[in-house]
């Protein structure tokens, strides 16, 4: 994925360049579609990435109140 992000974000810059050396009209609007495209992409990826991030972060939580780790190595380190 990142390395998706990466080639993006190069493009971007490609594109940002040919902007400044003032290309014909045909070509602005290809590249403005060109980055509307790269822009939803980046969207749906950090949609994905904020998903896996929470799934993870409720997967770790599971049938776990918060908490209860600490309480469990307090009450067993005071067995000892």
């Amino acid at each position: 994925m990142m390395m998706k992000i990466t080639d993006m974000m190069k493009r971007s810059l490609e594109i940002q360049k040919k902007i400044l050396l003032k290309p014909a009209e045909s070509e602005k609007k290809e590249m403005v579609k060109e980055l509307d495209l790269m822009m939803e992409n980046l969207d749906k990826m950090m949609s994905k990435m904020h998903m896996m991030m929470k799934n993870k972060m409720e997967g770790t939580t599971e049938g776990c109140p918060a908490g209860e780790h600490q309480h469990k190595k307090e009450t067993d380190a005071g067995k000892e």
